[in-house]
């Protein structure tokens, strides 16, 4: 056993919802929604990084953290325990919601917060439009 220690970690609870999957970042309440869970991860990286790079640009660290409602956690926790149980028990048992973490060196951080990186990508999301 080994362990990674990184300076920012957001709880992700992953879930089916109108024949898609839900990646919701619950420290942040940022959503991405993809037609699989690599997509909806990939999509929940992006909002991540603009609400940092927003926060930043603005410098107002305050506009990062809009936790969840409560019962999102509840069913974090919940998701997550099932789990760890399952591996313990050698249980193969499939499960619709899924715990994860997507954790950020700071390195990551630092990239993700410069100020004009909120710039660019405001810009390409006009351009695309």
């Amino acid at each position: 056993m080994h362990a990674n220690f990184f300076d920012f970690s957001i709880r992700v609870l992953v879930y089916p919802e109108d024949g898609g999957i839900v990646a919701h970042a619950l420290e942040m309440d940022l959503v991405g929604f993809g037609h699989d869970e690599k997509s909806a991860h990939e999509k929940l990286m992006e909002m991540i990084e603009a609400q940092l790079s927003f926060a930043s640009a603005q410098n107002n660290r305050g506009t990062i953290f809009h936790g969840a409602p409560p019962e999102l956690f509840a069913r974090w926790e919940q998701a997550h325990t099932t789990r760890l149980q399952n591996e313990i028990s050698g249980s193969a048992k499939k499960m619709n919601i899924k715990a994860t973490t997507i954790c950020l060196t700071s390195a990551e951080l630092r990239k993700t917060t410069k100020p004009h990186r909120f710039q660019q990508l405001t810009e390409s999301a006009f351009a695309e439009a």
